[in-house]
């Protein structure tokens, strides 16, 4: 029995981000190489400055202390129950 062929993949994005400008494709790596001889040390700690931890994931940091105190205390229960049930 012979291998069916695969079908075409059309993944479910909208029609511009198939339209790619040509101008901007081809200043790019002019652009790039530019960037990256005239200050490689700033860039990473420019990134750094950029991104804003607290804001970013605040929902995340409050799920963890609240996980953290959840855990806690069921520790603490199963120390409490150790000395009572023997």
């Amino acid at each position: 029995m012979a291998k069916k062929a695969r079908r075409q993949r059309r993944p479910n994005l909208p029609p511009e981000a198939y339209n790619t400008p040509q101008a901007a494709v081809a200043a790019r790596p002019a652009a790039d190489k530019a960037a990256t001889t005239a200050a490689p040390a700033q860039a990473p700690a420019q990134r750094r400055a950029a991104i804003d931890w607290k804001e970013e994931y605040g929902e995340v940091m409050g799920d963890l202390k609240r996980t953290a105190v959840l855990a806690a205390m069921l520790m603490a229960a199963m120390g409490v129950l150790a000395f009572i049930i023997r």
